[in-house]
């Protein structure tokens, strides 16, 4: 597969990631078109156009668009490896025996990953549009919130960046450009500074899980274990009073360390518990 023009190969992996934006834009139209044919003389108008703006909402919106795209993505996924003539049912489900030492082992590499991108987050400049994210999260609500973010983003993303740029890309040019390509994409997508740079590290530990795990299931368990915990850390700090979190300051470097620590070394943990015959 890694013969054929370039511009083709470039749309294979672009059309995917403009389905992804056009989804999440239509989610939000289709409220807005609601409030315009009403009119703000309706009494509707006012409560339908505070509803849009709600934190609550955008959630709402935003598990709805997910589990559309999720659908499309995996629909698109079965069909490639279909055409790479190594799909087997059984596969997604046995080619990585996810035994409880296992899954401890993908939590503490998860929790090493989600203390190098605080720490990295901590020295970058504050992010205006950041800060107004973090805030919509936190007040939308615990359940909701672990829901769309924590589990129905992660699966909808890496049926995206992982089943089908970085495999697409790892067809066309190898496993180092495919890792660094949806990598890059997968933190551009998030457009904010500080999201793309996490993102991007991610990204890089989510794809590395794929290569080695031999299913999607890997990164999206990873995925959603990192997302649920920036989650559960959002919700813990927002009750820290700020005197607190510039008194924690001194220990971002032990973080960083402790986070390296974990990353590398449960890292090779479940990477060593996997086969060659795993690999994708």
């Amino acid at each position: 597969m890694r013969d054929g023009n370039i511009i083709a190969k470039i749309w294979k992996l672009a059309w995917p990631l403009l389905v992804f934006f056009m989804i999440q834009a239509l989610t939000g139209v289709v409220g807005g078109t609601a409030v315009s044919f009403l009119g703000s003389s309706n009494p509707a108008y006012a409560f339908l156009e505070e509803l849009l703006e709600s934190p609550s909402l955008i959630i709402l919106l935003l598990a709805v668009s997910s589990i559309v795209t999720a659908f499309i993505f995996w629909l698109v996924y079965l069909r490639d490896n279909r055409r790479r003539k190594k799909f087997a049912p059984q596969r997604l489900l046995t080619s990585y025996e996810l035994t409880i030492p296992t899954v401890i082992f993908m939590l503490l590499f998860c929790v090493g990953g989600v203390l190098i991108s605080s720490c990295i987050i901590s020295f970058l400049p504050e992010s205006a549009a950041y800060d107004e994210l973090t805030d919509m999260i936190i007040s939308s609500g615990r359940i909701p919130v672990y829901l769309a973010v924590g589990v129905l983003g992660p699966v909808c993303e890496e049926l995206l960046f992982r089943g089908l740029i970085y495999r697409r890309s790892r067809d066309f040019w190898g496993v180092l450009p495919a890792v660094l390509i949806s990598s890059a994409v997968f933190g551009i997508a998030h457009m904010n500074g500080i999201q793309t740079v996490n993102a991007f590290i991610l990204g890089i530990l989510l794809a590395v899980c794929y290569e080695h795990g031999g299913t999607i299931l890997f990164p999206m368990l990873v995925h959603i274990l990192n997302n649920s915990f920036s989650v559960w850390e959002s919700f813990q700090m927002a009750n820290l009073p700020a005197e607190e979190m510039e008194s924690a300051a001194p220990y971002l470097v032990p973080e960083f360390i402790a986070g390296v620590v974990l990353t590398v070394v449960f890292g090779w943990l479940v990477f060593a518990r996997s086969t060659r015959e795993n690999r994708i």
